[in-house]
């Protein structure tokens, strides 16, 4: 049985009473004038007493943890810059001749070390930012955003740039919750630094986000922001978003994007990872997913042709910069862009293939169980050409898409 602070109470007055009886017994009384009982009444005293206190401090300093590790419950990433691991920011830990078979970023212990330029600006007029420079303008503080397509490198480069930090905390909130006061509170007089990886996914009213930046700003030593955003339409979509999200995007100091890598690096990467396909690979990432690319490509093989046809019109939300990606849209576009009947795709059916694409690792789901959203991977080229069917015309089904949104008034 574990001991607790109300087991303690009860020993204690349990014992007390009994010295007061005790008191009233005359026996008790003459033993206590004997010399050798008293003494070892007194020291059993003692020992109980040292024990209880003791043990009470222990079961205090575990209530405060407790405590504690509710609060930090409130947070989806809470840690030490130095404690970071891979998995912390939904990497899986790969070995050279393993296939990654879920949604996951992969990562190889083999690390390539990127430059970085201010976006918008010509990489041949300006001197590049090293990794050091850029935990340098962290420490100084400054938020930090880092701008790019999938698969080349932004998380990963933002991982080992954050983990050169000394004595910053990361955070990152949870999307479906705001964290209390008093979970802000933990970071009174730390060095903090808010994560927001995928900025365009925090496009939420769960929480008020200047508030909870306002607040961290007051009470902590620094707090700067860290994050990544897709470039293209997710981009788009927070410039012209005139909500919080556009906000957040003006915080930021510093804007950059990756520097290429360059075939040297790609080739010391590919040989690390024991890639021998001699194809050109964009990016370094590309590289790293290859075998995964063509992983999902067999799955995506096995599918129905409504479940393909709901993951094209995604894409098709997606190219067309037309947001949020809900089941409505989805089911105007089977059947005025890709041409289903009405008889196979009712609600059920389109449900049930978005989930069969999210158990296959092709999309999930927001904290809206309306809205889905892709893995970038697949919808973005040079990959999104697979899934997308040469018979088709791009440009026809564009032209499709805006007779579609004009009939649906009522589609979002």
């Amino acid at each position: 049985m574990k001991i607790n602070k109300n087991h303690l109470g009860f020993f204690w007055g349990v014992f007390v009473t009994g010295l007061l009886i005790s008191y009233f017994v005359e026996g008790i009384k003459l033993l206590l004038l004997d010399p050798i009982y008293f003494i070892s009444v007194l020291y059993c005293l003692a020992l109980s007493a040292i024990y209880s206190f003791s043990k009470w401090l222990e079961l205090s300093k575990e209530e405060l943890d407790e405590e504690e590790m509710q609060r930090k419950n409130e947070y989806k990433l809470f840690k030490e810059t130095t404690d970071l691991i891979p998995e912390d920011l939904s990497f899986k830990v790969m070995r050279p001749d393993e296939i990654l078979r879920n949604s996951e970023r992969p990562y190889f212990n083999t690390y390539i070390n990127r430059h970085a330029i201010p976006y918008e600006l010509s990489s041949a007029n300006i001197t590049p930012y090293t990794e050091q420079d850029l935990t340098t303008l962290f420490e100084q503080g400054n938020s930090i955003l880092l701008i790019g397509n999938p698969t080349e490198g932004k998380t990963r480069t933002l991982l080992e740039v954050i983990r050169d930090l000394k004595s910053f905390v990361v955070i990152c909130l949870r999307l479906d919750r705001s964290p209390s006061n008093n979970a802000l509170e933990l970071l009174k007089d730390k060095k903090v630094l808010w994560l927001l990886d995928d900025l365009n996914t925090y496009d939420s009213d769960t929480y008020d986000f200047n508030y909870i930046f306002n607040f961290l700003k007051k009470i902590s030593r620094v707090c700067v922001l860290a994050a990544t955003c897709r470039d293209g339409p997710e981009l788009k979509a927070v410039n012209i978003n005139t909500g919080q999200l556009h906000k957040i995007y003006d915080l930021f100091d510093y804007k950059f994007i990756l520097k290429p890598a360059s075939d040297y690096q790609k080739n010391e990467l590919k040989h690390a990872i024991g890639e021998t396909d001699s194809c050109l690979f964009p990016t370094l990432g590309s590289i790293c997913m290859r075998k995964h690319f063509e992983f999902m490509r067999e799955r995506f093989r096995q599918l129905t042709e409504l479940e393909k046809n709901s993951f094209r019109a995604i894409f098709l939300l997606f190219s067309g910069f037309i947001y949020p990606f809900t089941m409505q849209r989805i089911k105007a576009i089977l059947i005025d862009v890709l041409e289903h009947t009405i008889h196979n795709i009712d609600d059920p059916a389109i449900r049930t293939s978005l989930n069969i694409l999210a158990a296959n690792g092709f999309v999930f789901f927001s904290e809206d169980e309306n809205v889905i959203v892709p893995e970038a991977a697949y919808i973005t080229g040079p990959e999104s050409e697979f899934y997308y069917p040469k018979s088709r015309s791009l440009e026809k089904d564009y032209v499709k898409l805006r007779e579609c949104f004009k009939k649906h008034k009522d589609v979002d």
